[in-house]
């Protein structure tokens, strides 16, 4: 339902001409610039990180403008998505650097667009493919509302030759090396995903490797793509020259060079503002475990114990058994319940619902490692029937 409150929204938006348009974003600018919560106090350590130079009335208002960018920013989406041909035609642009693009297609080369996540992103795009005359594919990651995701996907689609998920690499991957081009942005730090650590302001950041990766396997160009909304309305496109000699062997000095690219349009003021809530930019340094022999116990277990809860609640599920508590209650995931309960010891609960031997094994293994039984403050008692 939300979904489509906010399309209907974004629809009424992209109806209105564009210097009227920026001038409703801009009046949003109050209201966003106050809301509560831990963007405002993300925002403000990584500006402190990042721009130590600064006194702290620079930075307060470095922060304003942080928090303030997110008004215009609704605007410009919903003229990139939703807005007319004739409404794009209207709006004032300058882009430079197509010269660029023609060298590689002359070459017949792909092309693979890197930069960040500015405000205006998807607008920038749609100007770069109808007023700049340059086909471009997209990547993106799903929305997860069904009918929001429907919508923009098919928005996107009216403008893009194609929009690829993050989960379509190898389509990616083709499409360049069929001499397509592609607009991609490593700036977000994907938790648990392949990534590294380099300089961003001097300070090791987590930063994907996927820009690497895209252009080693798709022989593509690289070339950086600048984008900025200008003081007297209207945008700036900028397109580099290609990077020289990327990628090459070293991964890490291929990330700390887009690094760079992105350190660069921050310090022109390109860089889209609201996101300076989300820069991982501490550094977090764990001792190797050879410095710290007590943990090996823990760890230990923990991986024991891992194996123990899969194999109970593989057995639970074999045999149909039900699991409740002392209130009768049913528990709907075994495996959820033998993690989160601590009625006691594992090996106490193994032997009680008489599990497979291989899990009272891991059961006792798993206690042993991690110094014996220890009951919780409120034990609960299990049964179990089929």
């Amino acid at each position: 339902m939300r979904g489509f409150f906010v399309l209907g929204l974004l629809w009424l938006l992209s109806r209105i001409p564009y210097r009227a348009l920026m001038m409703l974003g801009g009046g949003l600018v109050w209201v966003f610039a106050r809301i509560p919560g831990s963007r405002r106090r993300i925002a403000r350590r990584n500006i402190e990180r990042c721009f130590p130079q600064l006194d702290g009335n620079a930075r307060e208002r470095l922060l304003e403008d942080n928090l303030r960018d997110a008004g215009r920013m609704l605007a410009e989406f919903a003229l990139a998505w939703l807005g007319s041909k004739r409404a794009i035609a209207r709006v004032p642009v300058h882009i430079e650097g197509l010269e660029h693009v023609a060298a590689a297609v002359a070459a017949g080369r792909g092309v693979l667009l890197t930069g960040a996540h500015f405000s205006h992103l998807e607008l920038a795009g749609r100007l770069l493919v109808e007023r700049g005359g340059v086909p471009l594919a997209g990547m993106y990651r799903e929305h997860g509302d069904a009918a929001f995701e429907w919508a923009i996907r098919r928005a996107r689609l009216r403008y893009a030759t194609a929009m690829f998920t993050k989960y379509e690499i190898r389509a990616c991957v083709r499409h360049m090396r069929d001499g397509g081009k592609l607009w991609y942005a490593p700036d977000q730090d994907m938790r648990g995903k392949d990534n590294v650590f380099v300089p961003f302001f001097g300070i090791p950041a987590s930063t994907l490797t996927a820009t690497h990766h895209l252009a080693r396997l798709s022989g593509a160009c690289v070339i950086p793509f600048f984008h900025r909304r200008l003081a007297g309305g209207g945008y700036e496109l900028r397109l580099e020259p290609a990077l020289e000699n990327f990628p090459s062997a070293d991964i890490e000095n291929d990330c700390a060079r887009i690094n760079q690219v992105i350190e660069r349009m921050v310090r022109e003021g390109r860089f889209r503002e609201d996101l300076y809530y989300r820069l991982n930019v501490l550094p977090i340094r764990v001792p190797p475990l050879r410095e710290r022999s007590e943990d090996v116990p823990l760890l230990a277990a923990y991986c024991v114990a891992s194996s123990f809860y899969k194999r109970a609640a593989a057995d639970i599920e074999r045999r149909g058994m039900v699991l409740q508590d002392a209130r009768g209650r049913e528990f709907v995931n075994p495996s959820h319940q033998l993690l989160t309960s601590q009625a006691a010891s594992m090996a106490q609960m193994a032997q009680k619902l008489r599990l497979c031997p291989s899990a009272r094994v891991m059961g006792k293994l798993a206690n042993k490692l991690a110094g014996g039984p220890a009951l919780p403050k409120r034990p609960w008692e299990f049964s179990a029937t089929r």
